[in-house]
């Protein structure tokens, strides 16, 4: 088992900045049904490591294939 530390990314700005896309992008991945991105008390939030490998999956981000 391997243990990571947990970190908790709050707001759209910091996740947009983060994954290096813009507000309107981080509220439409909040809006997929398996989204790791919550809305709590008005804020967006989402647990860093979950998120990557969310977006990983469903975005085709980090695919090192050459085309």
């Amino acid at each position: 088992m391997v243990v990571r530390p947990v970190e908790i990314v709050t707001g759209l700005d910091k996740i947009g900045k983060l994954f290096g896309v813009g507000r309107n992008t981080v509220r439409a991945w909040a809006q997929v049904e398996d989204s790791p991105i919550r809305l709590v008390e008005g804020k967006y939030m989402a647990e860093k490591a979950e998120l990557w490998e969310w977006v990983k999956e469903n975005t085709g981000a980090g695919d090192t294939s050459v085309c």
